[in-house]
């Protein structure tokens, strides 16, 4: 009896028809931690709570329109 794997694209394909639709919208709010500025100018940091941790991308396109960047152990 084999088994049914989902190639890496069907996945993601799956998960952002189900997840997406939902988020139009949302604020999050956690620990800045592991905060990384690239000599790019793109930011990178996890967003962490009491129980669990998110990865998280600031691009620098995107950070020219933010009164306050992100900084290490902020909120």
């Amino acid at each position: 009896m084999g088994r049914d794997y989902y190639t890496v694209s069907k996945l993601t394909k799956t998960l952002k028809s189900l997840i997406e639709p939902g988020l139009t919208d949302i604020w999050v709010r956690g620990e800045v931690v592991g905060l990384k500025r690239h000599s790019s100018g793109h930011t990178y940091f996890s967003l962490k709570d009491k129980n669990t941790r998110i990865n998280a991308s600031l691009f620098k396109y995107k950070a020219r329109f933010l009164k306050v960047l992100p900084k290490e152990g902020a909120e």
